[in-house]
């Protein structure tokens, strides 16, 4: 039986259920094709792990120079470990995410979801 009772979605509505639905076909996609969510989510700690220790280690370092010179010898390592992971980027054969999505994207995401975050967090504690 028809429910002709059913409302009729407004464009706007119709649009941000289609934006919903490009994500979520967008990550069956990536579920099949390239990782499971606990896979992306090991590297995505691998990464960050990486990050956080080759900083601190830049910072460690720069905390010690004091010239021009010393400065250059302390980007060197972190230089180097990056070096070829850079080239793959700028040569297009490694792509990123958030390059695709938009940097205003991921910028808007990062702020709405770490400020969700943070007011449960503060409302729980």
């Amino acid at each position: 039986m028809i429910d002709f009772n059913e409302q009729i979605p407004t464009k706007e509505e119709f649009l941000k259920k289609q934006k919903e639905n490009n994500k979520l076909i967008a990550r069956g996609k990536i579920s099949i094709n390239v990782a499971d969510i606990a896979s992306l989510l090991g590297t995505t700690s691998d990464s960050i792990h990486l990050v956080l220790v080759e900083l601190a280690k830049l910072c460690e370092s720069l905390n010690k120079v004091n010239t021009l010179a010393e400065v250059r010898s302390s980007a060197k390592p972190l230089t180097d470990l990056l070096a070829g992971f850079i080239a793959k980027v700028n040569s297009n054969e490694v792509q990123l995410p958030y390059q695709a999505k938009g940097i205003d994207q991921v910028i808007a995401d990062i702020e709405s979801r770490a400020t969700s975050v943070a007011k449960i967090l503060t409302n729980n504690s």
